[in-house]
């Protein structure tokens, strides 16, 4: 059994030799714990919980030292597809995941990389260039993931983009079609 930690912090900054720091951690079990449907039953509440896509976010994690301790540290892309899960197993109980998924979205860029790599679909208009950041996110979740958690996530996102506006280019519905297409693209290439 193999166990990924989700956290949250707080901190107050002091000085150096009186810092405090308040963590609430999740210790969430994944893995073998999870076969064949890859979801656990919380014990206290009995609710489900969709462990697809930990094993990917692991295995493509950065490490990060943080006072001399290092840990594991999931990336952005993973953050957003781990999200999206999280979302669906909630069924709308809460809308934090929508806001930090959103907040992904308009934070995400890398314009060095959008030249580099999309190119060719800016040239051939098949991603507008005030949406190649969140394309480019899409392009970079489908490189993490296995195709059995690709078929999934993309079910999610049907589910997810109907609840929300689409018309509007500022609309999350707008951004999670965008993130949706650069997800696709590459799963075409693969």
């Amino acid at each position: 059994m193999r166990f990924i930690l989700a956290f949250s912090y707080n901190l107050i900054t002091l000085p150096k030799n009186q810092r405090t720091v308040s963590i609430e951690v999740d210790i969430v079990p994944f893995g073998k714990i999870g076969e064949p449907d890859q979801q656990i039953f919380w014990a206290d509440s009995g609710n489900p919980m969709n462990i697809l896509g930990f094993a990917e976010a692991l295995a493509n994690a950065e490490i990060a030292s943080i006072d001399g301790l290092e840990i594991q540290v999931i990336s952005l892309p993973a953050f957003i597809f781990l999200k999206i899960f999280a979302w669906s197993d909630r069924g709308g109980r809460t809308d934090k995941d929508i806001e930090d998924i959103e907040s992904v979205l308009l934070k995400y860029e890398d314009y060095e990389r959008v030249y580099t790599e999309l190119a060719e679909e800016l040239d051939n208009q098949v991603v507008k260039f005030t949406d190649a950041n969140i394309y480019l996110l899409g392009q970079d979740i489908c490189k993490i993931l296995q195709t059995k958690t690709l078929i999934e996530l993309n079910k999610i996102l049907i589910k997810l983009i109907k609840k929300f506006d689409s018309d509007d280019e500022k609309s999350l519905g707008y951004k999670l079609i965008v993130l949706q297409k650069g997800i696709n693209s590459r799963n075409i290439k693969k």
